[in-house]
């Protein structure tokens, strides 16, 4: 009796659970639904367009991954949209002089101790440094968008893409660089805004630990009496290889 029962109800529940429920349409709930903003024009329309003007701004940044000097960079750019997908873009920045952490640490570690060979110190504060660099940009964006704050404000923003060459300035010589970057573009209104950048930039830099003739650096004494450096040293007298500058940066801009 009772597996009567058991397959009974087996057979119930199996032609329960298939039964077809259908709802209309119109009643369901639909995978993403529309903001309702106040002002839709603001959204629909391009509040900032760009074709045919020109851009300033005023930079602030710093570099990721420079181990000796002073990260700190500020300058400036200009930008001019052909359209508003295609501009040219040229931007410069001054490096803050001196050393970082590890570098007056570097500046200061006897190094004879272990190996008397090596010299007394590497004296990084005589050491040609990056001063500045200067770009000119191929500038593409392909997003313009906006976002809404409480639906009662609609900022304007933009990411575009750069592709550039330049010039970054070592000591007393000029070392072309490659550049390439992203960023993004926050507008205020149809005048003001900001932007940040993050680039890379490649460049035939100074191998600091070694001479151009493969010795020692120039930078390390040779006699362990005497301190030898009294100035920087010239670039030419240093190994060169590429160095790969990871900077971002944060500017406000407006637009002309």
């Amino acid at each position: 009796m009772k597996v009567i029962l058991l397959v009974f109800s087996l057979f119930f529940v199996s032609q329960v659970h298939a039964v077809t429920i259908e709802f209309p349409e119109d009643e369901l709930a639909r995978e993403s639904v529309l903001p309702v903003f106040d002002n839709a024009l603001a959204v629909k329309s391009r509040n900032i367009p760009t074709k045919g003007r020109v851009e300033l701004g005023l930079s602030a940044g710093f570099v990721m991954n420079e181990p000796f000097f002073n990260t700190s960079r500020y300058g400036g750019h200009l930008a001019y949209h052909f359209t508003e997908t295609h501009g040219l873009l040229i931007q410069g920045q001054m490096y803050a002089s001196g050393l970082g952490n590890n570098g007056t640490r570097l500046a200061q570690k006897d190094l004879t101790e272990n190996n008397p060979g090596v010299g007394t110190f590497v004296r990084m504060q005589y050491a040609p440094q990056p001063k500045y660099h200067l770009l000119a940009n191929y500038q593409i964006t392909p997003y313009y968008g906006k976002i809404s704050v409480f639906k009662d404000f609609v900022m304007n923003l933009s990411l575009y893409g750069i592709f550039g060459l330049g010039m970054v300035s070592i000591g007393d010589e000029m070392a072309p660089a490659l550049n390439i970057g992203m960023g993004q573009k926050f507008y205020f209104n149809k005048r003001w805004g900001i932007r940040a950048d993050l680039g890379l930039m490649a460049y035939e830099g100074v191998n600091y630990f070694r001479a151009s003739d493969g010795s020692p650096s120039p930078l390390q004494d040779k006699d362990n009496d005497t301190v030898s450096i009294t100035e920087e040293v010239s670039v030419s007298q240093f190994e060169r290889q590429m160095n790969y500058d990871l900077h971002f940066s944060v500017a406000l801009i407006i637009m002309l």
